[in-house]
């Protein structure tokens, strides 16, 4: 699950996440459940642990970082367009984390959760953010998991869509988002982390060179039901 870093953080902030935030991950979309916000965690702490900053505030902020899919008064349809801005809300609404962190220290978990983002243009204001961002980016970066992701969430998010749309909205957006000059790999903010990916994404970016290699990565995940239609 955890790396062994897990056990440095302050043990009444890690029952609270355990216990409160991470079960909320269950009722999002198969691309942002348990699994996702787990390995998010897992990269953040290892990334902060080699830039030698804090552990308890990189945990938090891997944690909170995609709570905003949920019920929020303004995010009633759980939007994904703006879940970064009411993660960063929530961040400074919940009461435990007031108690376990000084406000500045706060400020950084919320800011870090806005920044999360990999459409946003501008760059993170903390090395949390970039933490975090580079983090979330890491998982899903073999083809077939970028595929499977991006599926689940367009039959949660967008199930009105024929097969062919679904499929060519997929096809278009992984391409635009971590082919060659897709923003996802050159929105990677630290050199540590580059490192971390840059065997695994490079294959992915070779199918997603080719349409008909990537169709017949598709199909085979159909055939192997690790996609329904």
């Amino acid at each position: 699950m955890y790396s062994n870093l897990i056990n440095k953080i302050n043990i009444n902030l890690k029952n609270h996440i355990e216990n409160n935030i991470i079960p909320l991950y269950d009722n999002f979309d198969k691309a942002h459940s348990r699994r996702h916000v787990n390995i998010v965690i897992n990269k953040s702490l290892h990334l902060a642990s080699l830039l030698k900053v804090r552990l308890d505030i990189t945990y938090a902020a891997a944690a909170y970082h995609d709570i905003g899919l949920g019920y929020y008064p303004d995010n009633p349809i759980k939007s994904r367009k703006d879940h970064h801005k009411y993660s960063q809300i929530l961040v400074k609404q919940d009461r435990k984390l007031k108690k376990l962190f000084k406000p500045e220290e706060l400020e950084l978990i919320a800011q870090a959760c806005h920044d999360h983002r990999a459409s946003l243009k501008e760059e993170p204001l903390s090395i949390y953010g970039k933490i975090i961002a580079d983090a979330d980016r890491m998982d899903g970066l073999k083809i077939e998991e970028m595929i499977s992701r991006a599926w689940e969430h367009t039959i949660y998010y967008n199930p009105e869509l024929t097969f062919t749309e679904s499929y060519q909205n997929i096809y278009e957006h992984l391409k635009e988002k971590y082919s060659y000059n897709g923003y996802a790999y050159r929105s990677f903010y630290l050199k540590e982390s580059q490192k971390m990916i840059k065997s695994s994404i490079i294959d992915s970016q070779k199918i997603l060179d080719s349409e008909d290699r990537f169709k017949e990565v598709f199909y085979r995940l159909i055939d192997n039901q690790k996609i329904r239609i």
